[in-house]
């Protein structure tokens, strides 16, 4: 008894493309038309034109915010804390000013505490207003969607 194997169909299949030959002068250029289908999402979405030199400027910018370098405020709060807490140790020791650690942890210190202090609220301040510019200008920068006027794809 011999039994037919029948595979089952695993293959789909799609339109064929128009396919577009055209030669002038030794050059040849092909061009495909297809149907193409579109997700439900993106059948009132359009294409607004941007220029390069616009893209250049909005990289550029971005570039400024994705830079991962060690944060310096980070450091002179270390630093500051660091000085203070000294300050207010040898407060409550029985350390003299007149001896050179007398001296260090109760004029060097609180003065470098105090700068240090300033440096990183100023520092930490830029640091978070600096995002909030390059956005308010990356917003003047690029185009808004909802004022331009688009081709429906």
């Amino acid at each position: 008894m011999s039994v037919e194997f029948i595979p089952r169909e695993t293959v789909s299949s799609l339109p064929v493309a128009d396919v577009v030959l055209k030669s002038d002068n030794s050059v040849v250029t092909t061009s495909y038309q297809y149907e193409v289908k579109q997700p439900e999402e993106d059948k009132n979405d359009f294409i607004v034109e941007v220029k390069a030199s616009k893209l250049k400027r909005v990289r550029e910018k971005l570039e400024l915010l994705t830079s991962d370098r060690f944060p310096l405020y980070e450091l002179f709060l270390g630093i500051s804390s660091t000085c203070l807490g000294a300050f207010l140790s040898a407060l409550a020791s029985d350390i003299q000013l007149t001896t050179r650690k007398g001296q260090f942890l109760f004029i060097f210190c609180p003065i470098v505490a105090m700068g240090t202090g300033v440096a990183y609220l100023f520092l930490r301040y830029i640091s978070i207003l600096k995002p909030k510019i390059i956005a308010t200008d990356l917003l003047v920068e690029i185009v808004d969607p909802d004022k331009a006027i688009g081709k429906e794809i």
